[in-house]
């Protein structure tokens, strides 16, 4: 595989660019300072030439976007990030393709994001694993704006990552166990396991099936 180096202009040179997602046409990336202090939110339809940033004052590099259809209401659309930060998840949503953004913020114990991967649009919802607890394992939202955990069957483990198969969620993390789900989250089977490891993200082939996991052993994560 050939990958190639691009050129963030509008990117001033002491960021770096922190997560990047496509939707609706185009590409929305974060960027950060080495300090962490100040994030920014930038488009681009080539990847080379970026949008004046709108920045913000996170303080962290825990930092996931993506992008989903939304609802009826939203009709570019819904950009999402969600920024995980010391006591608190935040997430920051823009219906009119990152001119302009909302927030809301989840105190702690309520849910907490995944900061290995992004959320995944599935069906009519974005769907994250949510690493606060084994009790509630996903969160889920149609609109980009109110997230709210799945209540369901716990699971044995915490989870730090999902997937869709084409069939099933598929739940990975702690102690290296996969679970799958063919009810939207209020059902978890315990599939395979993988030996002392943390599986930190995974996803499938949409052709085959297959799926690919990344994994660490529990000192490396």
């Amino acid at each position: 595989i050939t990958w190639t180096q691009v050129t963030l202009s509008n990117f001033s040179s002491n960021k770096s660019m922190t997560a990047v997602a496509y939707g609706n046409g185009k590409w929305m990336g974060v960027g950060r300072k080495p300090d962490n202090t100040v994030n920014q939110i930038s488009t681009s339809t080539d990847l080379n030439n970026w949008s004046t940033p709108v920045e913000f004052s996170w303080d962290a590099n825990d930092v996931q976007i993506a992008w989903g259809p939304g609802t009826d209401a939203q009709p570019n659309g819904v950009w999402v990030v969600l920024v995980s930060l010391p006591g608190l998840a935040a997430v920051y949503y823009s219906e009119d393709d990152g001119a302009t953004w909302g927030n809301i913020n989840y105190s702690p114990g309520q849910i907490n994001w995944s900061i290995y991967q992004p959320p995944i649009w599935c069906g009519d919802k974005f769907i994250v694993a949510n690493t606060t607890t084994s009790q509630s394992p996903t969160v889920t939202s149609e609109d980009g704006k109110t997230w709210q955990s799945t209540v369901g069957s716990p699971l044995a483990y915490r989870p730090l990552c999902i997937a869709w198969n084409g069939s099933a969620y598929v739940l990975a993390g702690y102690n290296g166990a996969f679970w799958h789900s063919t009810d939207g989250g209020l059902s978890w089977e315990l599939g395979d396991a993988l030996d002392n490891c943390l599986v930190l993200d995974m996803d499938f082939d949409s052709t085959t099936g297959t799926g690919y996991a990344a994994c660490v052993p529990p000192s490396g994560a």
